[in-house]
């Protein structure tokens, strides 16, 4: 695959991502989803974060590849929400937690890493395709 190629899909990929991750967040945390009482373990957290977790896997492949210096600090900013989401889980039964709640705390994490953290790498990455 060419440096281009490689760039635009790249680039692409996290913003799919991205938009993706919003749209589940309104989808299975909206007020008016039902839980399904009796579960200790709610289907909807599980399935975000493993959606999260493969799809930030993926993302940070291609920032580690790239040799952006801030590669750790972008992965730490992955993990912590993922933790934040792993104690939600931990602590509440599936129908013990607030969906706006959690909506909120991804919404919110999404608006600041994006800003911080994929635009900048994007901007990184943007810079070694011109200089290529």
């Amino acid at each position: 695959m060419r440096l281009q190629d490689v760039h635009t899909k790249g680039i692409r990929f996290i913003h799919a991502n991205k938009e993706c991750l919003e749209y589940l967040t309104r989808q299975l945390f909206d007020p008016e989803v039902i839980c399904h009482e009796g579960h200790q373990v709610c289907p909807r957290l599980s399935d975000v974060i493993r959606y999260m977790e493969r799809n930030f896997e993926r993302e940070e492949v291609l920032i580690r590849l790239s040799g952006y210096s801030a590669y750790q600090e972008h992965k730490n900013d992955h993990s912590d929400l993922l933790r934040r989401l792993k104690n939600i889980q931990k602590r509440n039964k599936c129908s013990e937690y607030d969906n706006v709640a959690v909506a909120n705390e991804i919404s919110a994490w999404l608006k600041r890493h994006t800003a911080e953290f994929d635009h900048d790498f994007i901007e990184f990455w943007s810079g070694l395709y011109a200089s290529n």
